[in-house]
């Protein structure tokens, strides 16, 4: 009993190449122009009243008002006479608390 023969051949090639990709087609697009964002800046002047009292007219109530002034030792003045003291500038550790500015 001998069955039929079957030759496989190997070497052969594919028969074609795959086709190229269709060429596509380029719908020109019509570009928005982008909207135009304009920023106004406005600066206010800050009023700088000094170190003396002012009089003057409040923005809410419209009432006359007169500006009150007080000082009082910062930590630095605190710190710094403390330093004079342990330095032993005991007379003069006084002297930052007693300074406006």
């Amino acid at each position: 009993m001998s069955g039929p023969n079957i030759t496989i051949n190997m070497d052969t090639k594919p028969s074609a190449p795959y086709p190229p990709y269709p060429p596509q087609t380029m719908h020109p697009q019509t570009m928005q122009p982008q909207p135009q964002i304009v920023t106004q800046v406005q600066y206010v002047a800050s009023v700088s009243y000094g170190p003396h009292p002012v009089t003057l007219v409040c923005p809410q109530c419209q009432k006359n008002i007169t500006t009150r002034i007080a000082s009082a030792p910062t930590q630095t003045a605190w710190i710094v006479g403390i330093v004079l003291c342990v330095l032993g500038c005991v007379p003069c550790c006084l002297i930052p608390c007693c300074m406006d500015s």
